[in-house]
């Protein structure tokens, strides 16, 4: 059994090391990390021109076709060069629409994303992992089922940045609906309706005879904000 690359693929992951070379000098790296998100506009460009986004993609939907071994190979050399940006998450996100989307969901979100006009990545929720009064019963119990969560919203963050700010976020009702709106929009809903379930905790808290902590946006600022150098 031959387990060499092809010839493609040792194109692959030539190109792909001298590309990455010739884009990210120790400079440019520690530009990167010093920032708030690290994430390169122009580099991301290069790469989706080289439909790095969409390399296990379907032709049909944008991308190049290929297979697990042309992503290790392509992956390889992009960790050798500490590569930054939301590669690695946008090719899992690629992968999810690929395998289980509708074929309206793969029109509508993962061309954009093969040849990297939208970044993304996943948010792991299990329908049927319900809250009911027995898991929250004491914090230890709500903080158990809230960590995952709180790890997958991070996770989402940490590979977005300004820019995708005016950009369309798709989303799909658990009635099967699917929507799509600004993602500053959404996260403007978010804020907005937390403060609505805010409301409801310390109106469920005065009911049983007990002062609420006090919950409001702007204290929270004020404690977490960070003392002026």
């Amino acid at each position: 059994m031959n387990f060499d690359l092809t010839d493609e693929q040792q194109m692959l992951q030539g190109a792909a090391r001298e590309f990455l070379a010739s884009r990210l000098k120790s400079e440019q790296l520690r530009e990167a990390s010093a920032s708030d998100d690290a994430f390169d506009e122009s580099l991301w460009n290069e790469m989706s021109e080289l439909n790095w986004p969409g390399l296990l993609v379907s032709e049909d939907h944008g991308g190049q076709g290929l297979g697990t071994v042309d992503l290790a190979v392509l992956f390889e050399q992009l960790g050798y060069a500490l590569a930054p940006g939301p590669i690695f998450s946008t090719t899992l996100a690629a992968l999810e629409l690929e395998a289980g989307a509708t074929e309206e969901q793969r029109e509508r979100y993962l061309a954009p994303l093969a040849v990297g006009e939208q970044r993304g990545t996943l948010a792991l929720w299990d329908r049927g992992a319900g809250w009911t009064p027995d898991d929250a019963r004491s914090l230890e119990q709500v903080n158990e089922k809230w960590q995952p969560i709180i790890r997958s919203r991070n996770g989402y963050l940490e590979n977005i940045s300004d820019a995708d700010l005016p950009g369309e976020l798709g989303y799909t009702r658990f009635t099967g609906e699917v929507y799509s709106l600004p993602l500053v929009q959404q996260m403007q809903h978010v804020v907005n309706h937390a403060t609505l379930h805010r409301g409801q905790v310390v109106g469920m808290i005065r009911q049983l005879g007990i002062a609420p902590p006090t919950t409001d946006l702007l204290f929270y600022l004020m404690e977490t904000r960070k003392p002026s150098s």
